[in-house]
């Protein structure tokens, strides 16, 4: 079955609109440096560790939804959908972002470095857009 224009743009965007979102806040965080104080600062650090491990469990947990149903007949039907392996790969990329994001703000209760919370900018909004991208995704299957 041949794609239409419209279905590669959109898969196209798919692929890359995470990517693209995170230069832009990258380039934002840049030019607009994040301003917290030092009371504020912690607060903000831990609820972006909260966030993050809200994020990193639940695609944890629809990974191994996903691996437990091998055996039965909604998987075998999952798993010939054709988006199936996208959305593989996609929790995966998902999810190493997210880790990247938590070590980074794990990493800022010690450094407080610019350049830091720039790739903690970059990174936020790479795994947002990663999570967005799979539950996208996970409707596709339905």
């Amino acid at each position: 079955m041949e794609l239409t224009a419209f279905q590669r743009f959109k898969m196209f965007l798919e692929g890359f609109l995470p990517y693209l979102i995170a230069v832009a806040v990258l380039v934002i965080a840049q030019r607009h440096p994040i301003p917290l104080d030092n009371n504020s600062f912690n607060d903000f650090v831990g609820s972006s560790i909260s966030i993050s491990a809200v994020m990193l469990g639940f695609m944890a947990t629809s990974m191994s939804i996903l691996i437990s149903y091998k055996e039965t007949d909604t998987g075998s039907k999952i798993r010939n959908h054709t988006n199936w392996r996208r959305l593989i790969s996609f929790l995966r990329q998902a999810m190493a972002w997210i880790l990247v994001w938590m070590i980074l703000s794990f990493s800022l209760y010690s450094i407080r470095a610019p350049l830091l919370l720039e790739a903690w900018a970059f990174f936020a909004a790479l795994s947002l857009g990663g999570f967005l991208r799979v539950l996208y995704c996970l409707t596709l299957l339905m």
